[in-house]
């Protein structure tokens, strides 16, 4: 396990429904179990909640087509032998989920939050970095999706 940072292990992830996940605009410095339900909800139309009197504003995101969100759960630490300080990272798979609620806090969710512009860079992405189609009069001009080829 020389050089590695953490280790994932991919196993069977037994779920029958997707996790559902939330992205909050806070730090919760608590890393146990606690009872969520009980101190988060939102409102059935999804885009509004409070978290400790707080007002926040949500939207629901999908995660680009072909990407899966997981959920991770840190196993006890691995200490590298004769080192108290290096120690192994590992992580489970506790659930996967293709969509998330985005919170803001105290204002509406828009385009230009960082998250959203982060997710919409994966689609310009593949788009940018598409194959050309060289074969066209007019030059290289509209990705080639069937092909590789390059221009020169």
């Amino acid at each position: 396990m020389d050089g590695e940072i953490a280790r994932i292990s991919i196993g069977n992830v037994k779920q029958e429904q997707p996790a559902v996940t939330h992205l909050m605009p806070c730090k919760i410095d608590h890393d146990g179990k606690c009872n969520v339900a009980a101190y988060f909800t939102h409102t059935i139309n999804h885009n509004e909640a409070s978290f400790r009197g707080r007002p926040l504003r949500g939207q629901d995101v999908r995660l680009p087509n072909g990407y899966t969100g997981i959920c991770l759960r840190e196993a006890t630490p691995v200490y590298a032998e004769g080192s108290e300080d290096k120690v192994h990272r590992r992580f489970h798979i506790t659930g996967e989920f293709s969509q998330f609620t985005y919170w803001n806090l105290d204002k509406e969710t828009t385009d230009d939050d960082a998250v959203i512009k982060a997710l919409n860079w994966v689609e310009l992405a593949s788009v940018i970095h598409a194959p050309l189609d060289c074969s066209l009069k007019d030059g290289c001009s509209q990705p080639n999706t069937t092909k590789k080829s390059s221009c020169v």
